[in-house]
């Protein structure tokens, strides 16, 4: 489902800038975000995902409270709506909307995502796993997303629909779960990856 804010969001945001900044900006953090927003404008059309990492970066290096609109617009667009969700209400409560209709434009958005959002809770075993999510449309590409659990316990806020999430880890057998989400649903589930080691051949007996 197409938000129906998102163009005006994305004009809004692409103008946001780094100025009046909140914390000290390193020239690392200002370099990175530039990087974000020609992403965003980048002539065969917006390119989400190097936007996220970008942004990501910047905010990492120098934790400004305007990075987080930029962050909440290309989760959504990229359909990692929890972590969309997280940005959009840090950023109204942190750095405030720079105008009544960014603001409006916003709150739709995040109201739509929280009517929409599914929770996902895995327990893991061992306690770093790689995480891909693919959720499965009627029609068209899945939807590809990675996480990485640490700490063995995870959750994730996905679109609702269909999905297949794999779980990874080094030496150890996957795991896959095929599950139908519904709009507000929450599920818990609990995996433990199997070892794929070799076990220690049987010592040969001594001969006579």
């Amino acid at each position: 489902m197409r938000l129906a804010s998102s163009s005006l969001l994305l004009g809004l945001v692409l103008m946001s800038g780094m100025v009046r900044a909140d914390v000290p900006v390193s020239e690392r953090a200002r370099a990175l975000f530039r990087d974000g927003v020609a992403h965003l404008k980048a002539a065969k059309g917006p390119e989400y995902a190097e936007a996220y990492e970008d942004f990501k970066a910047a905010y990492a290096d120098s934790p400004s409270s305007k990075i987080l609109g930029n962050l909440g617009l290309c989760a959504t667009k990229l359909e990692r709506d929890g972590e969309a969700i997280a940005f959009y209400r840090r950023y109204l409560d942190e750095a405030g909307a720079k105008s009544p209709a960014e603001r409006k434009a916003i709150q739709k958005d995040l109201a739509e995502l929280e009517r929409r959002v599914a929770y996902v809770t895995l327990t893991v075993e061992p306690s770093d796993v790689t995480i891909t999510d693919r959720r499965l449309p009627a029609s068209g590409a899945p939807i590809i997303n990675s996480y990485v659990a640490e700490g063995g316990r995870i959750e994730l806020g996905l679109r609702n629909g269909r999905h297949r999430i794999t779980i990874e880890a080094p030496d150890r057998a996957t795991e896959t779960l095929d599950l139908e989400l519904a709009p507000g649903s929450r599920q818990e589930r609990a995996v433990t990856l199997a070892s794929t080691e070799d076990a220690s051949p049987a010592p040969m007996a001594i001969p006579e």
